[in-house]
């Protein structure tokens, strides 16, 4: 069922967008305007956006299954079901040699994962409602939304469409975009960032 809805979404996605091209070709070719009209830029950025959300979703959702990746992505899944019970560290397991795992740490302080507490605990608040998997394929399409908003305030125009498709179609941005690690919410702080000194 995840998967159908996944290939569906998807679909809806490339559909969605084919029309809304279609009806810009159809609104210039009926205008009485110039013959060559401006692209729709920004119709392009935020249909980028949309498809790297979608596409993000699909590979969680079917291939990737809502499943850790790898040691990193089980370390963020340990530590946010630790800060979600309102603790930074759990107590060390019954025989703390067998569970020397990568991405997990025993010291004094208790069992932890090694990563930042802060994404965590946004993760921690999403798996009490089960939609964790959700978090980085929405940051995904925030992600390419900001970055085509930065070329914009920069007097870019095509340049910023390129650049959002980029992005949205990267497959290491999707297979990032796909897992529980911080790398997607960096770059989305990263960009929000970017685009509020602009303004300053």
């Amino acid at each position: 069922l995840a998967r159908t809805l996944a290939g569906f979404l998807a679909a809806a996605c490339l559909g969605l967008f084919g029309l809304e091209l279609a009806a810009v070709a159809l609104r210039d070719v009926r205008s009485s305007g110039p013959a060559i009209a401006r692209p729709p830029f920004r119709s392009l950025v935020a249909w980028a956006s949309v498809v790297a959300f979608g596409g993000a979703a699909w590979l969680c959702l079917g291939p990737v299954q809502r499943l850790p990746k790898s040691f990193d992505d089980v370390g963020l899944i340990f530590q946010a079901r630790i800060e979600a019970q309102g603790h930074l560290a759990a107590a060390h397991p019954p025989l703390p040699a067998f569970f020397n795992a990568e991405g997990l740490y025993q010291n004094a302080n208790g069992w932890t994962g090694k990563q930042a507490l802060l994404w965590p605990w946004i993760l921690g608040q999403a798996l009490k409602i089960k939609l964790a998997w959700l978090l980085n394929p929405l940051l995904a399409g925030l992600c390419v939304w900001l970055l085509g908003g930065l070329a914009f305030a920069a007097g870019l125009g095509w340049e910023a469409a390129v650049a959002a498709w980029a992005l949205a179609l990267s497959p290491f941005f999707l297979e990032m975009s796909a897992s529980y690690l911080n790398m997607v919410p960096s770059l989305a702080a990263a960009l929000w960032l970017a685009r509020s000194v602009w303004d300053l």
